[in-house]
């Protein structure tokens, strides 16, 4: 073992003379800036999500990104972004090469059999990372990562059979001719992941990640804002697994974003830099938060599209009447601003379209506008006041309500699961029920469904990935569903569910399954398109992004991403149907249930 940590050791120290010697004379970002980014971001995945040396586990890895991103935009050549990527790498994957493109990978592959391999393997285990999405919650019990058979010691985890042997080695391009070779899978022991970096080393390059911090990050450091979007390129390129169903250029998003932050100086530029980056996932759970966004409202008044206009839907200030179309506001046309909002948003067409009103301009809390409206032909102007927070409720009614012919109404939204089964013996004497799943149903209330089954039904299939190499490379995915059965007392009078594009999620699995098993009538328009638990990283500079982390089938196996459920009858509204303050989809429901 003595001899790898003399030829490690050496290594790192000539790798970091030539990074100090030609610092100074490339102190401004180099030219090829956004290619030495770029080859620095895909080193940074490989070792920080797929090699499981104990090194890399001890890495503070936000601190990290941030000073390689500051190196490795200011290499001047190749040559030296070689250097500077060794010094950079080497003491947490200590057998990595970088080389050369027109090299063969098999010499690449004989230095690490020589280099990486004790001279007694028996006497180690072998050591690999398997993600099942990727674990970085210890309190997720769906996405779990692990390093199999290092921890613990005495009793090793593995979340699933398949695992690497040693050597396993990926060959990967870096781009800008420079290739790498990187193990996957290493030896162990109860001490040491082999080879092991002498802890001097270690420690003196942890601490000169340390002094060379910055003492605040804030995105107002060009290469805190670098680390951010590298960081979230390399989860979702090895973790996302729907890019097969979107047509995307995810290295082309990479240069575009990093090219993008290079100039912004502020929070919200770089939070919005975000969210574009994420638009062409198409995923409805998609989104990016910072606590800059609580310091923004809207309007006292909610919007829709509808026949082709934005139409105010519901309103808490007296002047504005649902049925108003809202046509500027500061003399810009609210269907520019529209489209260009939406431009900020991941998810299918119709789930873009409703997510945009959630939040039609937003601007700092107090802050006026000279909005423009029509109603029934004439226009009128308004200054209004941004100091809404909250989702205005167009419609209020109980949870549970009895109508007229002996049909209840059920807003799945706000019912009390427990409310409900205690209601049940009461409800089965309905001659019709309405569920009304315009919005979000949590898990817990698929239970309502039991009463309207007469043989256990399956939920929809989910797709959990299991991951062992990156690049999203020979992934298994995992089938999954679970069941209800039926209940008593058994709902006797016909259904009807009510859906449209503000149906996302948890709401989309109580919908599909109510369509799949015939349970119902649905009465609407498309769901969202975008189901399955979704999961969370964070950034430096106090950002969090959220994506789906599986993927999600329809009952017979065709595609439901981007198409959402569909409903039996299509509906839409009408700017009239919210000038008589009519609930179009609920009027068409009783009907439909007195003529069934």
């Amino acid at each position: 073992m003595k001899p790898l940590k003399n030829y490690v050791t050496v290594i790192l120290l000539l790798s970091l003379t030539t990074l100090m010697n030609s610092q100074p004379q490339a102190l401004a970002k180099a030219d090829n800036y956004l290619a030495n980014l770029t080859a620095f971001a895909r080193l940074y995945g490989y070792v920080r999500y797929f090699h499981p040396s104990d090194e890399a586990a001890q890495m503070d890895w936000d601190k990290f990104v941030v000073y390689g991103a500051y190196h490795a935009s200011k290499a001047a050549s190749p040559e030296i972004l070689t250097e500077i990527l060794l010094y950079l790498f080497r003491p947490i994957a200590p057998t990595l090469n970088i080389y050369k493109t027109d090299q063969t990978s098999d010499q690449q592959a004989d230095l690490y059999m020589a280099e990486g391999t004790p001279s007694d393997p028996s006497a180690f285990r072998v050591v690999c990372w398997q993600h099942i999405g990727l674990g970085l919650d210890p309190n997720n019990t769906i996405y779990k990562s692990i390093r199999a058979g290092r921890e613990p010691w005495e009793r090793p985890m593995q979340l699933f059979n398949a695992k690497l042997n040693a050597p396993t080695v990926i060959v990967k391009d870096l781009g800008l001719g420079l290739s790498c070779s990187l193990p996957l899978s290493l030896y162990a022991d109860e001490h040491i992941t082999y080879p092991d970096v002498p802890a001097d080393l270690l420690e003196k390059f942890k601490g000169d990640i340390q002094r060379r911090s910055p003492s605040r990050i804030s995105v107002g450091n060009v290469h805190v804002r670098y680390a951010g979007v590298i960081i979230t390129w390399n989860i979702l390129q090895h973790f996302y697994p729907n890019f097969d169903k979107v047509n995307v250029d995810w290295n082309h998003v990479l240069q575009d974003t990093l090219k993008e932050v290079s100039d912004q100086l502020n929070e919200s530029e770089f939070l919005h830099s975000l969210q574009r980056m994420l638009v062409p996932l198409q995923d409805g759970h998609a989104d990016v938060y910072h606590p800059i966004v609580s310091q923004n409202a809207g309007f006292q008044f909610a919007l829709d599209w509808i026949e082709n206009r934005v139409v105010v839907t519901v309103s808490a200030d007296s002047a504005i009447l649902p049925g108003d179309q809202l046509l500027t506001v500061d003399r810009v046309d609210a269907r520019k601003i529209m489209t260009t909002e939406e431009k900020l948003i991941s998810g299918s067409p119709q789930w873009k379209r409703k997510k945009v009103f959630k939040n039609f301009n937003y601007g700092p809390k107090g802050s006026c506008a000279q909005l423009t409206f029509k109603r029934k032909g004439k226009t009128f102007s308004l200054t209004m006041s941004r100091t809404n927070t909250a989702q205005l409720k167009e419609f209020h009614r109980p949870a549970v309500k009895k109508l007229e012919h002996n049909i209840y109404y059920i807003d799945m939204e706000s019912l009390d699961i427990d409310q409900f089964h205690a209601q049940a013996p009461q409800l089965a004497q309905a001659d019709g029920y309405i569920f009304d799943v315009r919005g979000y149903a949590a898990f817990e209330k698929r239970d309502v469904l039991t009463y309207l089954i007469d043989e256990i039904i399956k939920s929809p299939t989910w797709n959990v990935p299991r991951i062992l190499f990156p690049d999203q490379q020979a992934i298994e995915y995992t089938d999954q569903h679970w069941q209800l059965k039926p209940r008593q007392p058994r709902f006797k009078g016909k259904a009807v569910f009510l859906i449209d594009n503000n149906t996302i999620s948890a709401s989309e699995t109580f919908a599909s399954i109510a369509r799949h098993y015939k349970i119902g009538t649905l009465i609407g328009s498309p769901s969202a398109g975008m189901n399955g638990n979704s999961q969370s990283f964070s950034l430096p500079g106090e950002y969090r992004v959220i994506f789906t982390g599986m993927r999600i089938k329809n009952h017979d196996g065709s595609r439901f991403f981007g198409d959402g459920v569909l409903p039996d009858i299509p509906l839409e509204r009408t700017i009239s149907g919210l000038e008589q303050g009519k609930d179009q989809l609920l009027e068409a429901a009783i009907k439909h249930l007195k003529s069934n």
